[in-house]
């Protein structure tokens, strides 16, 4: 069994919302948050990328289905899409899904760096 010391401070397990921010270009690649985010995609179906309708839900209560979520953080959902995208398309990902991962806030680098994570696993 195991306990909890409240004595000793608790660990922060993610960067605050007041937290300052990077200059540009001090971190291009991606951080270890948008690394689990491409993890965690690796079992979402395509499906997971619409709100789903009256009907899916429906169904999903009726048969006890989880149905996935969307990321509350639209950066990392944005990130999420585009490595589910590209596990589904492969090599026929339209340009428009690399331009709306830039819009979000990543840079090239860090859209190089999840492609060069995400295209091993179907190849």
């Amino acid at each position: 069994m195991a306990y909890l010391d409240l004595t000793q401070p608790l660990p922060r397990l993610l960067p605050a919302h007041d937290a300052p921010t990077l200059p540009a270009g001090a971190n291009d690649g991606l951080t270890e948050l948008d690394r689990m985010v491409i993890a965690l995609s690796r079992n979402d179906p395509r499906s997971s990328l619409t709100t789903p309708g009256r009907f899916r839900r429906i169904f999903a209560y009726l048969f006890s289905m989880r149905l996935p979520n969307a990321l509350a953080d639209p950066r990392l959902e944005a990130l999420r899409r585009f490595a589910v995208l590209l596990r589904k398309q492969r090599t026929r990902l339209p340009e428009t899904e690399t331009a709306r991962l830039v819009a979000a806030g990543y840079s090239l680098a860090a859209v190089a760096d999840a492609r060069r994570i995400i295209e091993p696993e179907f190849a």
